[in-house]
């Protein structure tokens, strides 16, 4: 119903292929070309996946808008989503980079960071008590830091369909192609079950089991509704508290989008614009950019602009001059696009205590 917060899991049948950018078709590259996996699917892949679902159960239902987020939107209507997350052996964990943490491991390290981000280097002894604790910091991530899944290398031929139904090589395009595919079975535990979980309210969708495809060329995933990982998070990162005032982590657990060509310092300025509403007084930043192609156009079949992604992993240190809900924070993109769909998710990490 209307205003219900729960989560969308998606059970993982097989390898999967999130596609990074490049072509998948040889005759585009030449003799050779290769498609390869992002670890987890962006957000606009569960979105479109959900957007399409939608539009399977209602056949009137036409979208709308100029651009690929108006147009999930427009199915969607105000449905918010959060995440992706990946759940095995029982554990939620988070992007982090290309790998993995689990949930817990979250506050201890956004505490490191922030003890480096607080520790002065004007004197050598204090540079090298800052070198110190920074190696330690990242010995710990090392540890820590799972891989999500393992790629599967697939070569394979071009094909060409002929009328009777039957498959054989093209002669004239039929060139090579390597696909590699992500596979979240790393050990015996793992076949119990994985999940690729998204937190979503205001969504109206049947409790019931569902076909859905996600994953490409053809594969299918069953999506079922399950309890919040929000309410994980309240337990093992938030620690039962509510409000949070002060120094605060966001850690970055999906990309946030933002216009091509922003410096360091205009980026601040536009995350600081997203967090107005609590006030909050953005502090500095922990992580990495890269080039990030979203969205696709469920009318046009076709993937959409490019975008400065802040990667997940990344971590914003912001000042609440007041308490605010923690949960509401969760809910505030900081995404410029598609943060509605998912782009931009953070989840705040208390510093100070209460």
């Amino acid at each position: 119903m209307s205003g219900e917060t729960f989560s969308l899991r998606f059970r993982i049948l097989e390898p999967m292929m999130f596609r990074r950018a490049g072509e998948f078709d040889p005759s585009s590259r030449g003799i050779y070309s290769s498609a390869r996996s992002f670890s987890l699917p962006t957000p606009s892949t569960i979105a479109g996946a959900v957007a399409t679902l939608i539009l399977e159960q209602n056949p009137g239902l036409m979208p709308g808008g100029e651009s690929w987020e108006e147009e999930i939107k427009s199915v969607l209507g105000n449905a918010e989503l959060r995440g992706p997350y990946l759940l095995k052996s029982g554990d939620f964990q988070v992007a982090y980079g290309e790998r993995g943490l689990r949930l817990g491991e979250l506050p201890g390290l956004a505490v490191g960071y922030w003890r480096l981000a607080q520790t002065e280097a004007k004197t050598y002894s204090e540079a090298k008590e800052w070198v110190l604790l920074h190696r330690e910091l990242i010995k710990e991530l090392e540890r820590k830091a799972q891989a999500l899944g393992k790629l599967q290398e697939r070569v394979g031929v071009g094909l060409l369909k002929r009328a009777e139904g039957v498959k054989v090589a093209d002669e004239k395009r039929g060139l090579l192609y390597a696909a590699s595919y992500v596979d979240y079975v790393l050990s015996a535990a793992d076949t119990e079950g994985v999940e690729i979980c998204v937190d979503a309210r205001n969504l109206q969708l049947e409790d019931s089991f569902y076909a859905v495809k996600l994953g490409g060329e053809g594969r299918v995933t069953a999506l079922r509704k399950g309890s919040a990982v929000l309410t994980t998070i309240k337990s093992v990162v938030w620690r039962g508290r509510e409000k949070a005032e002060g120094s605060v982590a966001l850690y970055l657990a999906s990309p946030a989008l933002f216009k091509c060509g922003l410096t360091r310092e205009k980026l601040l300025e536009v995350i600081a614009e997203k967090l107005s509403t609590y006030s909050a007084r953005v502090l500095g930043i922990v992580g990495s950019t890269a080039l990030l192609g979203a969205g696709f156009s469920l009318s046009k079949g076709r993937r959409k602009p490019v975008y400065l992604a802040l990667e997940p992993g990344s971590i914003i240190f912001v000042d609440l001059p007041d308490p605010r809900p923690l949960e509401q924070l969760y809910w505030s993109s900081l995404s410029e696009a598609g943060g509605q769909l998912g782009y931009g998710t953070a989840i705040p990490i208390p510093l100070t205590m209460q």
